[in-house]
């Protein structure tokens, strides 16, 4: 992995960020990991990669709060932790 990348969707990424923070949520993974919560929470959903709407956001933010941090750094894209 690159030291240094970009988001697929920074645009998104900033909703994503921004509405966990109004909600009052800590975000205790790198911004990486996070994106990479996401695209897992996506493919479960049977899409690559999920606009953030807001029923969206709520639905993920149920998702995740239920990941251990140290599941998500040894996460893969596709949801299988090694």
């Amino acid at each position: 992995m690159n030291a240094i990348g970009k988001f697929s969707y920074p645009e998104d990424m900033k909703i994503i960020e921004d509405y966990l923070k109004q909600k009052g949520y800590a975000i205790n993974c790198k911004p990486e990991e996070l994106e990479k919560l996401w695209y897992v929470f996506s493919d479960r959903c049977a899409a690559t990669w999920l606009s953030p709407s807001r029923e969206i956001l709520n639905l993920f933010i149920k998702y995740a709060e239920n990941i251990d941090i140290e599941d998500v750094e040894r996460m893969d894209y596709d949801g299988s932790i090694n």
